[in-house]
C-alpha cells in the first residue's frame, strides 16, 4: 500500500516569488515513534545555546496521545530527533504550534490553547483558563509589536474552516497567565455618542447611568443597529448574574451577555463562554461592539469574548441583574460607520 504519511518539505526563494525545492525532498518524515500525522512545523531558537528547535504536530503510536515531535539543529539543515517536546492526552495531533518568550515567561501554543513555563523548554503548566478567547477564536497566532506589546490574531470559526480575521492585544497578568483586550489601533470607526433615553421609570431625559434590580431591568430604546457601547458596571452584594441585552425587542427576544460572579464566567447566552474571569463581583469596565452579525466584548481591558448575534428586529439595549442590584454608569453608545463585516 502507498505510504500516506505526512512529511515536511522545504523550498527557498531569493525574492519571495520564485521558489526552488531543496533536496532531499521531503527532508523529514515521521519515524516509527509517530503516526502518519506530521505537519504544522514551527521553528524557534534557544537564545542560551543557539540551538534551533523544530516542533511538528503529531500523535504517538504508543497510546495515541497528541504530541509535538521535537528535532534540533545547528544549521537548519541537519536535524536530530529528540524526545517529544510536549505530550497531551488522546484526541489527535497538537496542531498549529507556536513558541515564544515574553516578559520573563515562555509560552507554547497548540490547538487554540496555551501552556506556560519559566524555562524555554518547559516543563509546561496549564493555566486555569488556557484559551485567549472563546471557542470561536480559532487557531490563534501571535507576533511581537511595538513597545514590548504582543498581538494575537485568529479567525472567527462560525462558517466552517477559515473565516473572518479577529485581532487582539495580549495582556500578561502578574502570575504569567494571559488575557486579551481590544487593539486600539484597529478600533472600528464610531460616531459621537447618541442621546440616550429610557423606557424604564418614566424618565425620557438624556441619561448616563441606570440601575438594574432583580425583576426590574432597564432599557434604552431606539439604539443604532451597529454600535459601540462603553460603560462601568458596579454589582452589589449577592448578585448572581448581570449584563446587557442587545437588539432587545418588546417580546423579549435579544442577544444576551451574562456575567456570572460566583462562577467567574462570562457567556453570550446560547453561544460561547469564557471562564476564570476574576473580579466580576467588583466595579469593572465593559466595552461591546455589535456590528452586523458579530458581538465582540471586552471585560475590564483584560478578557475578551466574541460571538455571533442573530439579525433580530429589536433596537433596545437592556440592562439586567439577578439576585441583587447593579449600577451601570458612564454609559456611552456610539454608532458604527462603514460596511458590516461579511
Amino acid at each position: 500500500a502507498a505510504d500516506r504519511s505526512e512529511a515536511l518539505s522545504l523550498a527557498t526563494s531569493p525574492d519571495g516569488v520564485r521558489f526552488t525545492k531543496t533536496l532531499p525532498n521531503p527532508f523529514l518524515s515521521p519515524g516509527p515513534r509517530y503516526t502518519r500525522d506530521f505537519r504544522d512545523p514551527h521553528v524557534f531558537r534557544d537564545g542560551r545555546t543557539g540551538l534551533f528547535h523544530l516542533l511538528v504536530s503529531s500523535v504517538l503510536r504508543d497510546g495515541g496521545r497528541g504530541c509535538l515531535a521535537h528535532f534540533t539543529s545547528r544549521d537548519l539543515q541537519a536535524w536530530k530527533e529528540e524526545e517529544p517536546f510536549h505530550v497531551e492526552g488522546p484526541g489527535g495531533a497538537l496542531e498549529c504550534s507556536e513558541h515564544f518568550g515574553w516578559r520573563g515567561w515562555y509560552y507554547l501554543l497548540f490547538n487554540g490553547s496555551y501552556r506556560m513555563s519559566r524555562a524555554p523548554l518547559g516543563p509546561w503548566e496549564k493555566p486555569p483558563f488556557d484559551r485567549f478567547d472563546g471557542p470561536l477564536f480559532a487557531v490563534p497566532k501571535t507576533a511581537a509589536y511595538k513597545d514590548d506589546r504582543r498581538i494575537v490574531t485568529a479567525w472567527l470559526a462560525d462558517r466552517g474552516w477559515g473565516g473572518r480575521a479577529v485581532f487582539r492585544e495580549v495582556v500578561q497578568n502578574a502570575d504569567g497567565t494571559l488575557g486579551t483586550r481590544f487593539l486600539p489601533e484597529m478600533a472600528p470607526a464610531a460616531g459621537e455618542p447618541v442621546s440616550l433615553s429610557s423606557s424604564a421609570g418614566g424618565d425620557a431625559a438624556p441619561i448616563a447611568s441606570r440601575t438594574a434590580r432583580a425583576g426590574a431591568p432597564a432599557v434604552l430604546d431606539e439604539m443604532p443597529r451597529n454600535l459601540l457601547v462603553t460603560l462601568r458596571a458596579a454589582p452589589g452584594a449577592g448578585v448572581a448574574a448581570y449584563g446587557l441585552r442587545f437588539r432587545l425587542a418588546a417580546d423579549g427576544s435579544c442577544r444576551e451577555l451574562r456575567l456570572l460572579p460566583a462562577a467567574r464566567g462570562v457567556r453570550i447566552a446560547g453561544g460561547p463562554a469564557i471562564g476564570a474571569v476574576d473580579g466580576l463581583d467588583r466595579p469593572l469596565r465593559i466595552e461591546a461592539v455589535l456590528w452586523g452579525d458579530i458581538l465582540d466584548v471586552c471585560i475590564d481591558g483584560r478578557r475578551t469574548l466574541i460571538g455571533i448575534a442573530p439579525d433580530l428586529p429589536g433596537r433596545g439595549l437592556g440592562f439586567f441583574a439577578e439576585g441583587g442590584e447593579v449600577s451601570f454608569d458612564d454609559i456611552a453608545v456610539r454608532p458604527l460607520s462603514g460596511p458590516e463585516p461579511r
